[in-house]
C-alpha cells in the first residue's frame, strides 16, 4: 500500500491539565433511608461497654445494633479527643468544630458513590423530628433554637458521616416523629485534559481511505492526483496514542477541514476525565 506519516509526537509544551470541582445537589426522603439509598440510624450508648447479649442492645430498622453504631462514631469521631471534639478524619480537621457526644445520638451514612469526594461545605439541609438543621461550613450542625443559632452535631465530609448529638432533637423513643428530609451537594474533580495538535506543512498529505486504493495494483492510488502536490487530504478525525501504539482516544472534527500543504494547521483537542 501506498505509505505516508502517521504517527507524530506532541512536544509537551503543548499538553496541558486543568482541573475543577463540580456539585451536585442531592435530596432524600424518609421513603428513601428506608429503601437503603441512605443509611439513617440512632445510636444508644451501653452501660458496660457493647456486647451482643447487652440489654441496650436494641436493632434498628436496618438491623444495625444501636450500640454498635455508637460504638462506631464515637471511636471513628469522637473519642480521640476524649469527647470534647470530633475529628475528621481522612480530611481537614477544623478547629471550629464543636460538639459532644452524648449517651444517644443520631447516624446519617450517605456512600461514597453518592458525595463523591466529598460533601460540599455548607450544602448539607436535614428536616427531621420537625426541626430545620444546617451546617456551616466547618462541620458544625446548627439550628434555630428560638433566636439563638445552636450547636446539635457534626458533618464529616470526606467521610459522608452526619451525626446529630442533640438529646433534645434525637428524642428518647428512638424515632423520627415528623417527616425526614435530607439534601446536600455531592463533590467532583474533573481533569481537563488539551492537546495541541500541530502540522507543518506538507505533513500528513495522504488519504488512509481504502477505498482510494487499488488493491489489484500493489495497494497504489486509483488515480495519480492523489499522489500530486496539487491534491490535498480533508482530516475527519484525530487519534491520541501511547508509547505502544495503542489508541486512548480519538476526536471527531464537527467539520471536515482541509489540509493544505502550503500552510502550518492547528487542531486544538480537548475531553474531559
Amino acid at each position: 500500500m501506498f505509505q505516508g506519516q502517521v504517527f507524530k509526537d506532541i512536544d509537551p509544551n503543548n499538553i496541558r491539565k486543568e482541573s475543577f470541582y463540580v456539585y451536585k445537589s442531592f435530596s432524600y426522603s424518609e421513603a428513601d433511608y428506608k429503601n437503603d439509598y441512605i443509611q439513617v440510624s440512632f445510636a444508644t450508648t451501653a452501660s458496660n461497654g457493647w456486647t451482643l447479649d447487652d440489654v441496650n442492645n436494641e436493632t434498628n430498622y436496618d438491623g444495625t445494633y444501636k450500640v454498635g453504631v455508637y460504638a462506631y462514631i464515637n471511636s471513628m469521631y469522637y473519642t480521640p479527643l476524649s469527647n470534647s471534639k470530633p475529628i475528621e478524619y481522612f480530611g481537614d480537621y477544623f478547629e471550629r468544630m464543636t460538639s459532644s457526644l452524648e449517651d444517644k445520638a443520631i447516624f446519617i451514612g450517605i456512600p461514597s458513590d453518592l458525595y463523591g469526594e466529598k460533601i460540599k461545605q455548607w450544602s448539607v439541609d436535614i428536616s427531621i423530628n420537625s426541626i430545620d438543621i444546617y451546617d456551616d461550613g466547618y462541620g458544625n450542625l446548627k439550628y434555630m433554637d428560638g433566636a439563638t443559632e445552636t450547636n446539635c452535631g457534626n458533618v464529616f465530609y470526606r467521610t459522608g458521616d452526619i451525626v446529630i448529638t442533640k438529646p433534645s432533637i434525637v428524642g428518647t423513643d428512638d424515632t423520627v416523629t415528623g417527616s425526614f428530609e435530607l439534601s446536600f451537594k455531592s463533590t467532583v474533580k474533573i481533569i481537563t485534559h488539551e492537546y495541541n495538535c500541530m502540522i507543518g506543512k506538507g505533513e500528513f498529505g495522504m488519504t488512509y481511505n481504502p477505498s482510494a486504493y487499488n488493491t489489484s495494483s500493489n495497494g497504489w492510488p486509483i488515480d495519480t492526483i492523489l499522489s500530486s502536490s496539487n491534491w490535498s487530504p480533508y482530516i475527519t478525525s484525530i487519534a491520541l496514542y501511547d508509547d505502544e501504539y495503542n489508541m486512548i482516544a480519538v476526536g471527531k472534527l464537527g467539520q471536515v477541514v482541509k489540509n493544505d500543504a502550503n500552510y502550518d494547521l492547528n487542531i486544538v483537542m480537548r475531553f474531559d476525565l
